[in-house]
């Protein structure tokens, strides 16, 4: 086995079992403690592993939430060995507004068109783009009706003239 070999086992098992060689496997620990003594790359290894071992050491320890103990003692409970782990993020005002209040699902996506919806017409009735259109339209539509005038809408049978004030 050559120098980088057992350099990079030394690096294996100070990751695995820490700098203390008491508790490295006892087939290696007298060949990789000997090359500890006469390698400085392994040398400094191991000078690495002790000072990262000191800052575990002294790093404080997480606390587990009730809510977490909670749900790994129900999760390990024996009813609970064939259901599904359901992890949930929290809820966020955004999802309580858009999400799950409404029965039918999401309210978003009808937001989302709704608002595209807008701002088209918005811009086709600032720009002028529809008016040939419309203008297509109303002709076809008299045309369709028979009507040849709008003032023949306004006429009674007699002939006589009310107005459009008198309609109203």
């Amino acid at each position: 086995m050559t120098t980088r070999d057992d350099i990079n086992r030394l690096a294996e098992v100070l990751e695995i079992f820490g700098p203390e060689a008491e508790r490295w496997p006892a087939a290696e620990r007298d060949r990789l403690e000997a090359l500890v003594g006469r390698e400085e790359a392994a040398g400094k290894l191991v000078v690495e592993a002790r000072a990262l071992a000191a800052v575990m050491a002294h790093a404080p320890a997480g606390a587990a939430s009730a809510e977490l103990k909670a749900r790994i003692l129900a999760a390990a409970s024996p009813e609970a060995q064939g259901a599904p782990i359901i992890v949930r993020a929290p809820e966020s005002p955004l999802r309580r507004l858009f999400g799950s209040g409404w029965s039918f699902g999401p309210a978003w996506p009808s937001a989302a068109v709704m608002a595209a919806s807008l701002a088209c017409g918005i811009y086709l009735g600032a720009s002028g783009l529809a008016q040939p259109v419309f203008d297509d339209a109303f002709t076809m539509a008299s045309l369709d009706s028979g009507v040849e005038d709008a003032e023949d809408l306004f006429k009674e049978d007699d002939e006589s003239n009310l107005g459009e004030e008198s309609m109203l």
